[in-house]
């Protein structure tokens, strides 16, 4: 079981929050105390997508024992900038987010795909959009792993969810489904990856969410 709380830098929880198991699809809200309680986790490894409006979107991951109680805890960082009208907010906040998307998209140094390129490919899972970007799977027992060749051997690609690190392999059943998203960058190699994102010789895949989920 993962009993999770929700708070923010001054430790006062945060009511409402909207968290996502990102595995399994189920969709969980903390209570007034912040709180929300999983009841899923059979022992195995678990992302958790944290949104609330007022708030960065924060993942991060969680793992749990068979038979064990987990009590993580999620610090929302509190969005820079307040602006009266929603337009305007949500204009704001998308090009803080995909600000570096744009001009690396300009730069070309990646394969890149747009949300309106997302919404009109009408892609049901997340795995379709990664194989029309050119991205080789591999099989892992039951899981799709996005993998590129270096000198003819395969190797797991680095994968990041709105600036948080998940370490290859990474199963594209853990990914957000095509609604969420709002961006996919591509790199086979080391060259065009922004330097906070380290230096993944097999490649990256860099996902960047909608606001509001």
């Amino acid at each position: 079981m993962i009993i999770g709380v929700v708070v923010d830098t001054a430790l006062n929880p945060i009511a409402g929050a909207g968290v996502t198991v990102v595995r399994t699809g189920e969709k969980l809200m903390t209570n007034d105390r912040g709180r929300f309680v999983f009841t899923g986790a059979a022992g195995s490894e678990y992302y958790f997508f944290v949104r609330q409006l007022r708030f960065e979107a924060r993942m991060e991951r969680v793992t749990v024992t068979p038979g064990d109680t987990v009590r993580p805890a999620f610090i929302m960082v509190p969005l820079s900038a307040t602006v009266l009208e929603a337009v305007e907010i949500r204009a704001r906040r998308q090009s803080q987010r995909l600000g570096g998307f744009e001009r690396r998209r300009r730069a070309g140094w990646g394969r890149y795909i747009t949300q309106e390129e997302i919404d009109a490919r009408g892609a049901i899972a997340t795995v379709d959009l990664v194989r029309r970007m050119g991205i080789p799977l591999s099989t892992l027992g039951s899981e799709l792993i996005p993998i590129s060749f270096r000198m003819g051997t395969p190797c797991a690609m680095q994968i990041v969810v709105d600036e948080f690190r998940m370490y290859p392999p990474v199963s594209m059943s853990m990914l957000p489904p095509p609604r969420e998203i709002a961006a996919i960058e591509v790199y086979r190699g080391m060259g065009g990856v922004p330097a906070q994102y380290g230096a993944n010789a097999c490649g990256t895949v860099l996902i960047w969410t909608r606001d509001g989920y």
